[in-house]
């Protein structure tokens, strides 16, 4: 099965995000920055609901805005659908 563009592009996307810091940036995390991440490992989701990474990408970010809720939610989805990640 070919990937969607959609899928692609989210992949680029998050990939930038995951890039660390660049020369002139102080390499803080912003707020709009992790809800960008959100964002992008929800359409992944969309895309491949069966890929635990994505799940656990998208806790931590809910967990550094203090969502622990939701965190908890895709860390749970993300260990059944990997039980190695326990």
């Amino acid at each position: 099965m070919k990937p969607s563009l959609r899928f692609i592009t989210c992949v680029c996307m998050l990939t930038v995000l995951q890039t660390g810091p660049v020369a002139g940036f102080s390499g803080v995390e912003t707020f709009s920055g992790i809800e960008a991440e959100i964002d992008i490992c929800t359409q992944l989701i969309d895309d491949k609901p069966d890929e635990a990474p994505y799940y656990v990408r998208r806790g931590e970010a809910y967990f550094k805005l203090h969502k622990f809720d939701e965190a908890v939610e895709d860390y749970t989805l993300a260990i059944k659908l990997d039980s190695t990640l326990d």
